[in-house]
Order: C-alpha cells, then sequence, then structure tokens
C-alpha cells in the first residue's frame, strides 16, 4: 500500500473506522499482528 504521508497512515487510516471495522473483520486470521514498515524513495 502507498500512502501520501506516513500520518496518513498512523493517524488518518489507522485511526479511522474502516480500519477498526478490518481489524474487527481480520485480527483472528494473524498468529501476530502485521509488520508495519514505512519506507521513503531516493531519487
Amino acid at each position: 500500500m502507498q500512502w501520501e504521508t506516513v500520518e496518513a497512515h498512523t493517524e488518518g487510516f489507522r485511526k479511522s473506522p474502516e480500519f477498526a471495522q478490518w481489524r474487527q473483520l481480520l485480527h483472528e486470521f494473524y498468529e501476530s499482528p502485521p509488520m508495519i514498515e514505512h519506507f521513503v524513495a531516493i531519487d
């Protein structure tokens, strides 16, 4: 997935009702929480 900013992911998506719904529906299928990494493209 790609976000315009790290904050768009950490503050926008992760605090949204959609994230809460996604987490509620899928959390039982994960052995452990997904690993999240953020990268910055270097030209």
